[in-house]
């Protein structure tokens, strides 16, 4: 049985990078541009036919959510790029 490869912090250090500078909008939540994303920049995640490719979506979708609401709860201020909080 081959094990598939676990997402890591390697991973979300790298996704962290691409919506800070903008490479990646984590607000386009649609399944094309998720499965596209993952094709470009983290391609050993994508697996094998049907399933591979709703599994890609799937988790780049989760991804993109816990951005989005983590740039609501901290304001931006957190690991993910995005406007720094004008509160202090």
């Amino acid at each position: 049985m081959v094990r598939s490869k676990r997402w890591g912090g390697e991973q979300d250090a790298l996704l962290s990078r691409l919506v800070s500078t903008g490479d990646i909008d984590p607000s386009l939540n649609e399944p094309d541009y998720c499965f596209t994303v993952t094709q470009t920049f983290f391609p050993e995640f994508v697996g094998q036919g049907q399933t591979g490719r709703a599994t890609a979506i799937q988790r780049m979708q989760r991804k993109f959510r816990r951005i989005q609401l983590d740039r609501e709860l901290r304001g931006g201020r957190r690991k993910y790029g995005g406007p720094p909080s004008a509160a202090c």
